[in-house]
């Protein structure tokens, strides 16, 4: 694979600056996620970077840490952005590519600058502090794209 041809769709930042999430969003309802944890992960390691992983689709979504063979978390992904997109008028198979990675960016923007007692508080944004990624992206950024050098 040439990794310089991939970067995932996000990538989250520390407040230090150190990559600490690459996020890959598909369109798609596929449960199939190989396809994706193997672009990550190779990425991951061309880059020599220890982080959090995940892929979202628009049922599901995934959390590895770049060690873990399974993933260390799944969810539904309807639930994960609820408070983001009101899914009665507009299901998330509807939106384009763009449009999907859109919601999942202001998700992660949201829950950012939530500290972990807010997020404990609620039962679908819960498994951010319990999976230990939230203390890892608090106060962070987020980037669209971005090639990691």
């Amino acid at each position: 694979m040439d990794n310089s041809q991939f970067c995932p769709d996000i990538a989250v930042t520390s407040q230090e600056g150190e990559t600490v999430l690459l996020v890959e969003v598909k369109r798609s309802a596929k449960t199939d996620y190989n396809d994706g944890l193997v672009r990550l992960r190779a990425y991951c390691q061309a880059l020599e970077k220890d982080v959090f992983l995940m892929l979202v689709n628009t049922g599901q979504y995934w959390l590895w840490n770049s060690s873990s063979e399974e993933p260390i978390y799944t969810g539904a992904t309807p639930l994960l952005l609820a408070n983001y997109i009101d899914l009665q008028k507009v299901p998330l198979t509807q939106l384009d590519g763009y449009s999907f990675a859109s919601v999942v960016y202001s998700w992660l923007g949201s829950v950012i600058f939530k500290d972990s007692a807010t997020l404990l508080k609620m039962p679908t944004q819960k498994w951010l502090v319990e999976s230990g990624i939230h203390q890892q992206i608090y106060r962070g950024y987020i980037h669209r794209e971005r090639v990691l050098a």
